[in-house]
């Protein structure tokens, strides 16, 4: 089966469609025949928000726990893609078979109501599936508080399903509540580089509050997750700039990396910051300084855009 499904936006039935291929493409003859037999049950239910919670506890152990793979498809959600080859089989089968059920409820409400009974209901790794997916479910923001709460969790493994590479939060939050899941992820450590909508989203009340962070963590002495560059740059001011340049010269390997790649971004939208960067770069003495600036420099993907 291709990993990519299409560049229009999928149905839920077409998405659970593709779910369940993938599943069975990786499962056993076991696995395969339970996955038929569940969504069979799901499609002749008279009560499949009775049914949903009950087949997706049995998931997990019944198709096994092995990776996607090159077999997860890529889907195609009104908010963005959601890439599925890290999930594993259970994650898969038990949202094919939500999305299965909420597409056949006779309106929204119904579908909204299914999915959160669901997530209510269903242990961590359940949860983990339901957060992962808000956005193919389709349903606007009223599934918004599932991810607020998943955004308020201690489960960083549940957090990590709400905050990386999952396209609701950047589609459905304010700037304050995305501002504060970057954060969060910044504080639990998770990696911030992979918050979709991340550039996008980024605001000057972000970059001040990473700049902010930089600060107090440098004062005490302490590190910070490398990603939290590309949550400054987009809005840095001209000391907090100054703070991603020196990262991008004395930070470690990843520090290094991901500062270097932030101060491209922003000078690939801003030509005075590409300016900066090439004065610095002309007039450095310090052959090293002058090797990272122009790194940066050829790393640029776009030609300046004046603002």
């Amino acid at each position: 089966m291709s990993s990519d499904c299409g560049d229009e936006m999928q149905s839920s039935q077409s998405l659970s469609e593709a779910l369940a291929a993938a599943v069975v493409a990786s499962s056993d003859a076991d696995g395969e025949r339970w996955l038929t037999e569940a969504m069979e049950r799901l499609a002749a239910s008279d009560d499949p928000a009775a049914d949903l919670p009950i087949l997706s506890a049995r998931a997990r152990r019944s198709v096994g726990q092995s990776m996607l793979g090159p077999h997860g498809p890529v889907l195609h959600a009104t908010d963005g893609l959601i890439r599925t080859e890290t999930w594993d089989l259970g994650t898969a089968a038990r949202v094919a078979l939500a999305l299965n059920a909420a597409g056949r409820a006779a309106d929204d409400n119904r579908s909204a109501a299914l999915i959160q009974g669901l997530y209510r209901s269903g242990d961590e790794s359940e949860r983990i599936a339901v957060v992962r997916a808000l956005s193919a479910f389709d349903l606007s923001d009223a599934l918004k508080g599932i991810a607020l709460d998943a955004g308020r969790t201690n489960s960083v493994a549940l957090f990590g399903a709400l905050a990386l590479a999952n396209p609701f939060p950047a589609a459905h939050y304010s700037e304050h509540e995305f501002n504060q899941l970057v954060l969060k992820a910044v504080f639990v450590e998770v990696p911030v580089e992979h918050v979709a909508g991340l550039e996008a989203r980024a605001n000057p009340a972000l970059s001040r509050m990473c700049e902010d962070y930089v600060d107090e963590r440098t004062a005490a002495g302490r590190g910070f997750p490398a990603g939290l560059w590309l949550a400054l740059a987009p809005h840095a001011g001209e000391r907090a700039f100054d703070l991603l340049l020196d990262a991008v010269i004395n930070g470690d390997a990843d520090h290094r990396d991901l500062a270097a790649t932030a101060a491209a971004r922003r000078a690939s939208a801003d030509d005075a910051v590409r300016q900066r960067l090439q004065d610095r770069a002309d007039s450095a003495a310090d052959g090293r300084v002058r090797t990272a600036y122009a790194n940066v420099l050829s790393a640029i993907s776009a030609p300046p855009v004046s603002r």
